[in-house]
């Protein structure tokens, strides 16, 4: 009706025409709207508003383009590993520009595509377009140009650029915000390997941290900065600090949690591995350390909690990835959160997710430097209050 402004949901339909044959499917891309605030939904009559009679055609992303006055769709065909961009006046119909790929990691089918732009650190303003899609069980970024049409990658290209070097972030996408608010990364904390056996009740599965988004020049490359959003810091309570101890093996700290955020700064002995264990009790622990000789960051949660619900699941145990100190430094940010890991170093140049199914009593929190002492600069532990109360 005149005036009215609806809520539009824009959707892949998973067609089956034979339920007993449901991998015989086709996809294509529908519209819905509402006219009371999400409350009730109708389904275009025209749908569908793209359909290239593919079997697999998917996760539409669709955003508005300000310049051209017109919207954008990234939608991705996974096993040609390609994202294609259309654009639509009114959402109805949709016109093809290009396609981006295959690039990357190829390994696997494409699936969950995010275009946006984010901004450049320190640069008035300035902004780079990230192009994210997801690999089955991992993650990757492009960073370059869009100009209405295509996206022109601008990082070298026989390199492929993860948002997170863990086992368990997935299928993130942003919020589509004001272009004047920091871009919201929002991801999925599980893996596909293991993700309908974890040993978790009444649900399985839960999102990442939301992280805010920016780029950083370093020589030829483009990369990625992730933070955790500022408002998880009103979550905070009974702080814990200490400052500039000497650790040499190890150190129990006398707090206790599996709820909880550490911030740690420390300078790594020439050819230590040093770092912080979580959930330690029973002579195990999850592993977050630097391993200074060969400059890599790295986690390690064999041994900790239940791993038997998959016999996959111990073997994607140990993760590492390169990692340079900075001022001969490196900088920790951790979030415990009962069975979910987040570790942001070096103020988020670097990001490694984890899901751990610990004993409730293994809730110890230990310093540790094997190989030479280390001087940690700054230790500070908060509990977090939960969310929802």
């Amino acid at each position: 009706k005149p005036g009215q402004i609806p809520m539009v949901a824009i959707y892949t339909a998973h067609i089956i025409a034979d339920a007993t044959n449901p991998d015989d499917y086709r996809q294509e891309q529908h519209i819905a709207y509402s006219l009371d605030k999400g409350r009730t939904w109708t389904k275009y009559s025209g749908n569908p508003v793209l359909d290239i009679h593919k079997k697999d055609f998917r996760d539409p992303k669709v955003f508005w383009f300000e310049k051209d006055k017109k919207w954008i769709m990234a939608v991705v065909l996974p096993h040609e590993h390609k994202v294609q961009f259309y654009s639509s006046p009114n959402l109805k119909r949709w016109t093809y520009l290009s396609d981006f790929g295959p690039a990357g990691d190829v390994e696997n089918i494409w699936e969950c595509p995010d275009l946006l732009q984010v901004p450049i650190e320190n640069a008035g303003g300035k902004k780079k377009w990230i192009l994210i899609n997801s690999q089955q069980t991992t993650m990757q970024y492009f960073v370059g140009e869009f100009d209405g049409k295509a996206f022109h990658n601008e990082n070298p290209v026989e390199k492929t650029y993860r948002p997170d070097f863990g086992p368990d972030y997935y299928a993130a996408v942003t919020y589509n915000l004001p272009t004047n608010q920091s871009p919201v990364l929002l991801g999925w904390a599980n893996n596909w390997t293991y993700a309908n056996d974890i040993p978790t009740f009444p649900w399985k599965s839960a999102m990442a941290l939301p992280r805010n988004l920016s780029v950083r020049k370093v020589g030829s490359e483009w990369i990625l900065i992730q933070q955790p959003i500022p408002a998880l810091k009103s979550l905070r309570t009974n702080p814990f600090v200490l400052s500039n101890m000497v650790v040499t093996n190890k150190k129990e700290l006398p707090v206790k949690g599996q709820q909880l955020e550490m911030q740690v700064t420390f300078e790594p002995g020439k050819n230590s591995a040093t770092g912080v264990r979580l959930a330690a009790g029973n002579g195990n622990a999850f592993v977050i350390g630097y391993d200074a000789h060969n400059e890599n960051l790295f986690i390690n949660r064999a041994g900790v909690g239940d791993a038997s619900f998959n016999s996959k699941y111990p073997t994607l145990s140990r993760y590492e990835v390169p990692l340079s100190t900075i001022n001969h430094k490196i900088k920790l940010q951790i979030f415990f959160d009962n069975s979910i890991i987040e570790v942001f170093a070096n103020d988020g140049t670097t990001v490694m997710t984890a899901q751990i199914f610990p004993e409730r009593k293994d809730n110890k929190i230990e310093l540790f430097s094997d190989g030479g002492a280390t001087k940690f600069e700054s230790v500070k532990v908060w509990e977090m209050r939960s969310a929802w109360k």
